[in-house]
């Protein structure tokens, strides 16, 4: 006959002798910030690409109803600096983003052609059918060489110091190089974008004046791409602490307007712009800054902060 196991006393050191062992449950409180977080980030997601595509539609309209010199051309100066912002922000996320390359390349023309649907609305909305036809003649072939060129140094600066945009909350990565796929597709592109630019105005004019003015704007893109977007990165998206670099990109947006001004008042002073053009101006390098910001807080809002290195941690921009 058998008999039924006698259960052993528990020993001293377990309950109900010694304390409760802790029980892990999930705080009602972190779902709810988390919750919280995402509807944040969502709304803003919403606000930041509205406005970016309210601007491309209204900007046309407004030059054809407000003059030059009406104050209403304010918001013509804005809708550029937000357009400017718009495309800045693709270029980053193209060249630093965390994604495959291949993902990031067509999320970023499918946004960009999102940007220039609704542009060529406003065109047609203000010029009529004849006009939207040479606008996309024009625009659209000049596009791709221009955002290539914008690209150049945020490329160089991830190859050659690993900087990249990675999410907070994802297992860590070590940089990698562009793979020989990749490479074949960055030169696929680049002759693409050759061959669209040859296509600017119906290929009509092919001269020296047609290459020397591509010189100039591919020159013009880089540099911008290189003063506006890597200090714009690494500050807004790099820093630990963001109101530390929001408050240095406004202050060196702040810088650039007045550089700006004493250029053209006291460098070129034959054939510097009058005072509302200067403020017009302005009103664009302020808009582009405000922009960038409101792109970053979005950005970090979804997790995504700028490191560098080869690492697989990486390494913070700064520790301020």
């Amino acid at each position: 006959m058998s008999q039924t196991p006698v259960p052993s006393p528990p020993s001293p050191s377990e309950y109900p002798y010694a304390p409760r062992p802790p029980v892990k449950v999930e705080a009602k409180a972190d779902w709810t910030r988390r919750w919280l977080v995402d509807q944040t980030g969502l709304w803003m997601v919403a606000g930041v690409a509205g406005s970016a595509l309210l601007a491309d539609l209204l900007i046309v309209p407004l030059m054809r109803v407000f003059d030059q010199r009406d104050w209403g051309a304010v918001w013509v100066y804005a809708c550029m600096g937000l357009i400017a912002a718009q495309g800045a922000a693709l270029t980053v996320w193209l060249a630093w983003g965390p994604e495959p390359f291949w993902l990031r390349l067509l999320s970023h023309w499918c946004l960009a052609g999102m940007a220039l649907s609704f542009w060529l609305l406003g065109v047609l909305a203000a010029e009529g059918w004849n006009d939207l036809g040479e606008a996309l003649g024009i625009v659209g072939p000049a596009l791709p060489l221009v955002s290539l060129a914008a690209q150049v140094p945020l490329w160089i600066v991830r190859q050659l110091f690993g900087w990249r945009l990675v999410r907070r909350d994802a297992p860590p990565v070590a940089a990698t190089p562009l793979l020989i796929r990749d490479l074949m597709l960055a030169t696929l592109i680049a002759g693409i974008s050759l061959a669209a630019a040859r296509c600017v105005d119906g290929g009509r004019s092919l001269g020296k004046e047609f290459w020397f003015g591509w010189g100039i704007a591919v020159a013009t893109a880089s540099g911008l791409g290189t003063i506006a977007l890597l200090p714009a990165g690494g500050c807004l998206l790099g820093m630990r602490r963001f109101a530390r670099g929001a408050s240095l990109i406004g202050l060196y947006a702040v810088v650039a307007v007045a550089a700006v001004w004493a250029v053209f008042l006291f460098v070129f002073t034959g054939s510097r712009p009058g005072a509302w053009e200067l403020t017009g101006l302005s009103i664009v390098i302020l808009s582009f800054a405000a922009m960038l910001i409101l792109a970053a807080v979005t950005a970090r809002t979804w997790g995504y902060a700028l490191i560098y290195g080869r690492r697989r941690d990486g390494g913070s921009l700064t520790v301020f």
